[in-house]
């Protein structure tokens, strides 16, 4: 589920389909990361190289120990918290919602909506699950519930979602999900925060 007043009907049955993983989307907040703090800090640190290309703040460099990810986090939150004020004074500036992803109440990984636009319509996801969560389409049921989350809760009409390259696995869970490419850019840093420079091909899913 999302939260309290999340309609948990759709996770449900994403829950039946496969009963050996029961996945679950926790809205990232004080209450929910802190009781989960220690394993997503022990699979930050078993996932850095993996993660580092595409998520800058999983390098060692910023989040080297426990206290400092839990000062990281602690801004993580405020900064999102800020620009959903940002947004309640002046509906036109986008926000963020971020997610972590449980695997049988365990943390298993993070997705997200960046750049919530009201006035487009749209937003950008993002995710990650841990090594051992791979291969089990604990990635793929996310996604789904967020989309459920995303369409009909937020009444957006369209998620996009970019792609490194090199990130095979993504584009295969996208192509899997019925994204359809829809940009191909070509030498430009991975994101606004990242100045790594790569090729970034935009996935787009509509309503």
């Amino acid at each position: 589920y999302i939260d309290k007043t999340y309609n948990c009907t759709y996770n449900m049955i994403c829950q039946r389909i496969n009963m050996q993983h029961k996945i679950e989307l926790k809205k990232v907040g004080f209450k929910t990361v802190f009781p989960k703090a220690r394993q997503f800090y022990k699979a930050l640190s078993e996932n850095r190289d993996r993660l580092s290309p595409w998520f800058w703040w999983t390098e060692e460099r910023v989040t080297p120990t426990y206290a400092k990810t839990l000062v990281f986090m602690t801004a993580y939150i405020l900064d999102t918290k800020r620009k959903k004020l940002m947004h309640t004074l002046d509906k036109k500036k986008p926000y963020d919602e971020q997610f972590l992803i449980l695997n049988n109440a365990n943390f298993a990984g993070m997705t997200g909506l960046d750049n919530i636009d009201n006035t487009k319509k749209d937003a950008e996801m993002w995710y990650f699950v841990t090594h051992e969560n791979e291969g089990k389409g604990i990635a793929s049921k996310a996604i789904k519930i967020l989309e459920h989350y995303t369409f009909d809760n937020k009444s957006l009409y369209s998620i996009y979602v970019k792609t490194a390259k090199g990130n095979n696995r993504s584009e295969k869970i996208m192509e899997r999900n019925q994204y359809r490419l829809s940009v191909i850019e070509w030498n430009v840093p991975t994101s606004r925060r990242n100045p790594k420079i790569t090729d970034l091909k935009t996935w787009i899913k509509q309503k």
